[in-house]
C-alpha cells in the first residue's frame, strides 16, 4: 500500500484585501486531486496575507490528515478530506508563527547480499523512497515518520527561520507537541525545509538527522 499523499491534496490561496491599517487576509481552499484535476473540498481563511508552505498533508494510524496554520501564530492539525480541525496549538501572543512544514517518508526495504546471502533490511528516506525499484527487493510500505519540523519565528524575529521539532505520535486524535531540541537553529537563506533536512543515515532504531544551518562569523 502506497501511503504517500504529499500530491493528493493541495492548497491554493486567494488574497482578500482589508480595510486600510489592517493585514489583508487569505481565503485558502482544499483541493483532492481526482484523474488529475483539482475537486475542492474545503476552504479556511488565513489570518495573514501570506500562505508560504503552511499546508502540508501526512498519514497517521490510516488517517489523512494536514499540518496547517489557520491563524498565523500556531500550527494545527486538519483531517482530511473532511477539512475539519481536529486539535493542535492554541492562539497565543508569543506563539510560534510557521512558515514551512515538513513531514519525512521512510521504506523499509529488505535484499539479500550476494557475499554472504544473508538477508538485510535497510530503509529509503525522502525522495529515494518513490523510486525503489527491483525484482530481488521486498518493498515494505511508505510510511510517514511520527515527527516533522516546522520552520518560522516568534513574533519580530522574522529575519530568519528558525526550526523546531514536532510529535506528531497522537497527531490522529488531534495532540501536537512543538519541542526546542535544536535550540536557536537559523535555517540558511534560500533553502526551504525539506532540503534542510538530511536524513539520510535515519531508520526507526536510529534517528540520527542532520540539518542545514547558518552561522555568523565577525571577522
Amino acid at each position: 500500500m502506497n501511503s504517500y499523499i504529499r500530491d493528493l491534496y493541495v492548497a491554493n490561496a486567494k488574497k482578500i484585501k482589508s480595510p486600510e491599517g489592517s493585514w489583508d487576509t487569505l481565503e485558502v481552499t482544499i483541493s483532492k486531486i481526482v484523474n488529475g484535476e483539482k475537486e475542492p473540498i474545503g476552504k479556511y481563511n488565513r489570518n495573514y496575507p501570506s500562505l508560504a508552505e503552511t499546508f502540508f498533508p501526512f498519514v497517521r494510524n490510516g488517517k489523512h490528515l494536514a499540518l496547517y496554520s489557520r491563524n498565523y501564530s500556531c500550527t494545527r492539525i486538519m483531517e482530511l478530506p473532511s477539512c475539519e480541525d481536529i486539535g493542535g496549538e492554541e492562539i497565543t501572543e508569543n506563539g510560534f508563527c510557521p512558515a514551512e512544514f515538513y513531514v519525512p517518508v521512510f521504506r523499509e526495504f529488505k535484499f539479500t547480499s550476494a557475499n554472504t546471502g544473508e538477508l538485510i533490511t535497510d530503509y529509503a528516506t525522502q525522495k529515494d523512497c518513490l523510486e525503489l525499484k527491483g525484482d530481488s527487493l521486498e518493498l515494505g510500505p511508505i510510511t510517514y515518520c511520527d515527527f516533522g519540523f516546522v520552520s518560522g519565528c516568534v513574533w519580530g524575529d522574522d529575519t530568519s527561520w528558525k526550526v523546531e521539532y514536532l510529535d506528531l505520535s497522537e497527531a490522529d486524535k488531534g495532540i501536537l507537541k512543538r519541542i526546542d531540541k535544536f535550540d536557536y537553529l537559523e535555517l540558511p537563506h534560500g533553502i526551504n525545509l525539506k532540503e534542510a533536512i538530511y536524513m539520510l543515515n535515519w531508520s526507526p532504531e536510529h534517528q540520527a538527522i542532520e540539518i542545514a544551518a547558518r552561522k555568523r562569523f565577525v571577522l
